[in-house]
């Protein structure tokens, strides 16, 4: 039973209903909410309603907002800007109208980040550097608080900014070579952003054949998996006084390790070699120039190394709405999938949750992100 809200401020005043669930009131037509940890992990909402919304024609981008309501526990299940609108005559000659919201964390594309020159700092700091930044650009409701962050080096580091968007700072800078998970949490009228190197909680809520299981496929994807890498580190500077010119194919030598490791400029797994055989892939550590930096930097990779990235797709019948003994299932926490004609018994995230706010007992979920060593 969700309650759709229309805002036309930014400071959550003065509601008003676009989708009742019961019998009276407005409604939409067509929904799919998607949440998501993926990447930066920006969720949507996606809505359609017809001309006899009383809303039809009156909501505009980016300067209205719309949140989605547990009607039931009266908790927020959504909150977000209309990114987008698209208004639709179809052949019957019926009018309609389809928004596209995105979450909060959409404001980190409306900064951008300028140079600075690589330097060591932990990661707290370098994120509080880039909201810094980030806050004195935009308008106060799209600023945010450093909340908690756990996510920790994976060696030797240098931190710089380019210019490129806020957003995709963070992703490019720390998602993508650390791991860990960005998170949105409100707090009165301020919103946190925490990084996380472990988000959610294990729920004991199964997703089980027979009982809320509706369908499921298990996919294994070992594309990731390297048994011998080459670490290559930052750009080696050309001192040399010759022009040359330099085409669309050109390329600078990098650092690698010959000169700590007899010669070689690689490292191997044994272990791995002797399972699956020689995959060679190159693992690069851009602000890495010294060689027994980027050995020990590739060794630990090759430590952590996960070597297939198991994921599920599921539908599931959301049994907390029907069943108040039952939790509802929480994007980031831990399921048991229990489908043993498919796979032993195990433990997963929830990494993505679609659903209908029309037919909410019914969810697809992507469950994985763990990766099986």
């Amino acid at each position: 039973m969700y309650r759709v809200l229309l805002y036309d401020n930014p400071n959550r005043l003065n509601p008003k209903i676009v989708h009742e669930p019961y019998s009276y009131g407005e409604k939409i037509k067509e929904s799919e909410v998607y949440l998501s940890l993926n990447g930066l992990g920006i969720s949507t909402f996606e809505f359609t309603f017809n001309i006899n919304n009383k809303y039809y024609q009156k909501i505009e981008p980016i300067i209205n907002f719309i949140q989605i309501i547990d009607a039931v526990r009266e908790q927020e299940i959504f909150y977000g800007r209309v990114a987008k609108i698209t208004n639709t005559m179809d052949t019957s000659g019926s009018f309609s109208q389809s928004f596209l919201i995105e979450d909060e964390k959409a404001f980190l594309y409306d900064s951008v980040q300028t140079y600075m020159k690589p330097t060591r700092m932990p990661v707290r700091d370098y994120l509080q550097k880039i909201i810094d930044i980030h806050n004195k650009q935009v308008e106060p409701y799209k600023r945010f608080k450093l909340g908690n962050v756990d996510v920790i080096d994976n060696g030797d580091l240098l931190r710089g900014l380019g210019y490129q968007s806020t957003a995709d700072t963070i992703k490019e800078k720390l998602l993508d070579r650390l791991g860990g998970t960005l998170t949105l949490r409100r707090v009165g009228n301020i919103n946190y952003l925490d990084y996380l190197s472990n988000y959610g909680v294990n729920s004991e809520t199964p997703l089980q054949l027979t009982k809320n299981l509706k369908s499921a496929t298990r996919d294994i994807d070992i594309s990731e998996l390297f048994t011998r890498i080459v670490p290559v580190g930052q750009d080696i500077e050309d001192t040399s006084n010759t022009d040359i010119e330099v085409g669309t194919d050109f390329s600078r030598p990098k650092y690698t390790i010959e000169k700590v490791n007899g010669g070689k400029n690689y490292l191997d797994d044994e272990a791995l070699i002797k399972k699956f055989g020689l995959n060679t892939g190159i693992v690069e550590f851009s602000n890495v120039k010294d060689p027994s930096i980027l050995k020990r930097r590739g060794l630990q990779w090759l430590k952590d190394q996960s070597l297939m990235l198991v994921t599920w797709t599921v539908e599931a019948i959301e049994l907390g709405l029907l069943d108040k003994r039952y939790e509802l299932i929480t994007l980031g926490n831990s399921y048991k999938v229990d489908n043993q004609f498919l796979y032993a018994v195990e433990r997963l995230q929830v990494i993505e949750k679609k659903f209908s706010i029309l037919a909410p007992q019914k969810v697809t979920l992507t469950i994985g992100s763990k990766k099986k060593k």
